[in-house]
């Protein structure tokens, strides 16, 4: 028995083969046994590259030697194949494998401490370091990896499931890569426009900020039974960044007494959702209110870790500052307007007001000193550090490193590394990005319903929107923004300040990230010789560039006759170049005097960018672009702007020249394909409930309307005046599916009456507004009769050339499809020929064959087929996303219509059916809401007359070229249905 007993114990601490003994001490325990030197160490982060010694080889025991508590990717550190970190170079081999070795190396270096458990046992316990990374909307620090929009794109989505997922993606790919602290979510209040991290704001709706901010905690820490499994967050920054007066950067926040309150209540809520989700930690800001700065501000232990009775938040985790901010503090006085000090006494301040941990970029053998010398001062004149403050910071350090499980019991290192296990679908990761990015965009003019485009009457696509910009060193060179990824993702992209052009997103590293521009969407989609933009064979040299501009310009000539406004579209595409913090500032005061003091933008940090900070915040569209559009296209075209910018900008000069102007804001690595997609009605703008795509605060109209903005005095809630567009604007299109005439008549005939419903669909048009008492069809026959008046190139003699399908109708001819097969199956003939109808029971009857066939559910049968046919790719390939899926009679419909496609109309050319182009095609069907409108309509008509009896007359026999979304990805399917 006691073998069996002993074995028990064995069995329940063992996992994997691997002991995991328990911890023993508790975090009291642990604080009271550490050194002076292993408290002050754990309130220590420092910049990887500070591990480095004279030849650039990142010392990673120094992390062990120092007793770090943490260290960071600094914003522009990328590791070479040996793991030694560096701010040179490129980055292009710095995948989520390599940074995992990183990772390792760094997990190993953990702190020993013995700790008395009891008057005669000891515990040895592992202290590991918390490891930090920049992950504002993804993994950004890792190449190849799918980035979702920034923030104050996913807030235009108006959805918080874009926010869920843009958490969950970033902390599985985060977990790969062996790192476990996010500095992520940014939940300031967008105010100011001018301030360079305005991307990063969440809107101007406080209550949907506090609701974004605790859904992306929540999903990205995956608190479990008090484990946090997934990753540390860092809440940032700690209050009221981006409230600052005119927007600066590390500026200053003007609030009067009487509106102290106002102020906080305004711009605390994304704390409260966040520590409401539980998040581990909050990052102080580098602003200052009336000229205290935040690194030193009673706000932190008054508003933030206060218990809620106190008047505070009741805050449990641990506060961090921003990188060097309380050396900023201390040194630098504008543009924040604060005080100066002695560096000391910013440091003993900055303890005392609650901030635990402080982020340095380098010196850490001098913080550390500095910090003994405070808590050894006995001098009462003096800055000092109370012990208890520091014990106090370390216990809350210690606690949540306890709960993500860096606090070990064990020596051996392979279980100090990260081992957790992550399988990522990265087919599910492109859909959620991609959806977000849909929803992302908003629709500021429409003139005349340009959009949506029809692609299959579209004959020229014309591409447009060149920049010629500093690339550093005092060169130049050319990007098209309609073919410019780096764009699409802004600031905080592989490095801090971001990148134009495609180099992270080329060969291997797009295909991983399924990166696409602009120009790659609309090449998925149309011909060569339909797209039309400049070729440029030297970016670098202004004469070429002008010359291949001449050229261009001189086909264009040629064949302006061929341009309609019906056949040709014009997409304009203006973009900001990619920057982040104070380098993306406008018009900050301290940048126009003569000693440029307080101008963060003088230390020249982004090399994309002009030597002096512009004053206007303002895009126009190039002189080229103009000539273009104004002199050889003169009205023969549909010109759609689109702005990839991370804020509201002055736009009056290209509205003025746009049928329609969409703000893509920086939509991520899915941007091109959601822009394209928008633009050709395959996503209505709006979305299914016409909530998505608008704007998550005020677009402004004039430069006055934001100076001196945000300024809180007199208790009066500040805000822009005379909007261009409102918090909420947002134009609406209808999906491709409405907006085709279709020579199609539908008669529905019952005992008592036939009704003739429509001669084509349009956004408005319903059957339940023309079928006025449903009743009188109720428990009768429900024939539908699809008439096809198809002739390839004819459209007059009231014969239209139809293109597409409305939704029912195509679930009509695929029942039928299916019933002919059948027959055939059954050596009989197929009645489903030219004036020759067929009819046959309702879908049950199918259902109720194939289970027959199989004796088993469709479920199971759809698994055991997809089992055998495909293996690799899984029975997730079939089933949609219970999510997408809102009731049982919408998830048979999808699962039968795969179920026909992929079995018994012999489509194999796809090997992994997720790569199938069917399979994508299908789901856009089957999600469009017209497709759920059906289903609720049929629901009505009761289940005797769904479909009781169907016929279909195909007066022209089987079109070689119908299509179902367009004629040439449906091709191959019809010309299967014809065998």
């Amino acid at each position: 028995m006691k073998f069996i007993f002993y074995l028990c114990i064995f069995l329940v601490v063992c996992k994997g083969g691997k002991v995991n003994k328990r911890l023993n001490a508790s975090i009291d325990d642990i604080v009271n046994s550490m050194t002076l030197a292993q408290k002050i160490g754990q309130t220590t982060q420092v910049d990887f590259i500070y591990l480095n010694d004279a030849e650039g080889k990142t010392q990673y025991d120094k992390i062990k030697e120092w007793n770090l508590g943490s260290v960071l990717v600094g914003g522009n550190g990328c590791p070479d194949d040996e793991g030694n970190i560096s701010s040179q170079g490129t980055c292009m081999k710095a995948d989520n494998l390599l940074w995992k070795k990183v990772a390792d190396l760094a997990l190993v270096q953990g702190v020993s401490v013995t700790v008395d458990i009891s008057e005669t046992e000891t515990e040895t316990v592992i202290i590991q370091p918390l490891l930090g990374t920049d992950a504002i909307r993804g993994n950004q620090h890792s190449v190849g990896e799918i980035l979702f929009p920034h923030n104050i794109g996913l807030a235009a989505s108006n959805n918080v499931e874009n926010f869920k997922n843009s958490a969950k993606w970033m902390r599985d790919s985060v977990i790969e890569s062996g790192f476990n602290f996010v500095f992520s979510p940014t939940v300031a209040v967008s105010h100011n426009p001018q301030w360079g991290r305005f991307y990063e704001t969440l809107g101007d709706d406080t209550t949907k900020v506090k609701e974004y901010s605790k859904a992306f905690v929540e999903e990205a820490q995956n608190i479990q039974n008090d484990e946090i499994t997934g990753v540390l967050t860092s809440v940032k920054h700690f209050i009221g960044d981006g409230a600052t007066i005119n927007g600066y950067e590390e500026g200053d926040s003007i609030v009067d007494a009487e509106s102290m309150d106002l102020f906080v209540e305004d711009n605390i809520k994304g704390y409260e959702g966040a520590v409401e989700a539980q998040t581990g930690n909050v990052m102080v800001s580098y602003d200052a209110i009336n000229g205290v700065a935040m690194s030193v501000h009673p706000f932190v232990n008054e508003k933030l870790k206060a218990t809620t009775e106190d008047g505070g938040l009741g805050f449990e985790g641990f506060v961090i500052s921003d990188y060097n901010s309380v050396i900023k503090t201390a040194n630098v006085d504008l543009p924040r307007n604060s005080q100066k000090m002695p560096l000391n006494q910013a440091y003993a301040e900055s303890f005392k007001v609650g901030v635990d941990m402080q982020m340095i970029s380098d010196k850490v053998e001098d913080y550390q000193a500095m910090i003994t010398g405070l808590v050894n001062e006995v001098d009462p004149q003096k800055p000092k550090i109370d012990e208890a403050r520091l014990d106090d910071a370390v216990k809350r350090i210690l606690k949540i490193k306890e709960k993500m499980g860096l606090i070990k019991v064990t020596s051996n290192k392979q279980d100090l590394k990260e081992n957790k296990k992550i399988v990522k679908d990265k087919e599910a990761e492109y859909q959620d990005a991609l959806q977000a990015a849909l929803q992302s965009l908003v629709l500021l003019k429409n003139d005349a319903n340009a959009l949506p485009a029809n692609k299959n009457t579209i004959k020229h696509v014309i591409l447009l929107g060149d920049r010629y910009v500093p690339v550093g060193n005092g060169e130049y060179k050319l990007f098209s923004d309609y073919d410019n990824i780096g764009a699409q993702n802004g600031g905080w992209t592989i490095r801090w300040q971001g990148y134009n052009g495609n180099d992270y997103w080329t060969g291997d590293l797009k295909v991983k990230s399924k990166a696409s521009s602009i120009l790659d969407a609309i090449k998925a989609r149309f011909q060569d010789a339909e797209i039309h933009y400049p070729k440029y064979t030297d970016r670098s040299d202004l004469n070429t560039i002008l010359t291949d501009r001449n050229t261009f310009r001189n086909q264009l000539n040629t064949m302006k006759d061929q341009f309609s406004s019906a056949n040709t579209l014009v997409i304009n595409v203006l973009a900001e170049n990619p920057y982040a913090e104070y380098m993306g500032d406008i018009n900050c005061s301290y940048c126009q005097g003569e000693d440029k003091k307080g101008c963060l933008y003088d230390l020249h940090d982004n090399v994309y960018l002009t030597k002096s900070q512009p004053t206007r915040l303002e895009i126009k569209t190039g002189a080229y672009e103009k000539q273009i559009i104004a002199n050889i296209l003169q009205g023969k075209s549909k010109v759609v702007s689109v702005l990839i910018s991370g804020r509201p900008m002055l736009i009056d000069d290209p509205l003025a020249i746009s049928d329609s102007f969409i703000a893509a804001w920086l939509p991520g690595t899915t941007g091109g394909e959601a822009i394209i997609q928008s633009i050709f009605g395959e996503y209505a703008f709006g979305g299914v409930d016409k909530k998505n795509n608008k704007l998550p605060s005020p677009w402004f109209s004039t430069l006055d309307s934001i100076k001196d903005y945000p300024k809180y005095v007199s208790n009066i809630q500040p805000k822009i005046n005379n909007p261009k567009f409102a918090t909420g604007y947002g134009l609406e299109t209808a999906n491709e599916h409405h907006l085709y005439q279709l020579s199609i008549n539908i008669c529905i005939q019952s005992i008592n009456s036939t009704f003739l419903i429509g001669q084509y669909y349009d956004k408005e048009y319903d059957i339940e507004n023309e079928v006025k008492d449903l009743d009188l069809i109720q428990n009768t026959h429900l024939i539908v009769i699809i008439l096809l008046n198809y002739k390839q190139n004819s459209i007059t003699n009231n014969v239209i050339k139809f293109e597409e399908f409305f939704i029912n109708d195509f679930i009509h001819l695929l029942l039928a499809a299916f019933q002919c097969r059948l027959n055939v199956n059954k050596g009989g003939e197929c009645p489903l020929q030219k004036n020759q109808a067929v009819q046959f029971k309702q879908e049950a009857e199918i259902y109720k064959f194939m289970k027959q066939e199989k004796n088993v559910d469709l479920n199971q049968y759809l698994y055991s087929w997809i089992i055998s046919d495909d293996a690799e790719t899984g029975v997730q390939s079939l089933l949609l996303d219970n999510k997408i899926i809102n009731n049982q009679y919408y998830q048979q419909i999808h699962q039968f219509l795969i179920f026909l496609i992929f079995k018994y109309l012999k489509i194999t050319k796809c090997p992994k059916v997720k790569e199938c182009h069917l399979y994508q095609v299908l789901l856009q069907i089957t999600n469009n809401k017209h497709f759920r409108q059906l289903i609720k309509r049929w629901r009505k008509l009761g289940t005797q007359t769904q479909l009781d009896h169907l016929v279909v007359i195909l007066q022209d026999g089987w079109p070689n070229q119908v299509s179902i979304i367009t004629i040439k990805n449906w091709i191959s399917l019809f010309q299967m249905l014809k065998q």
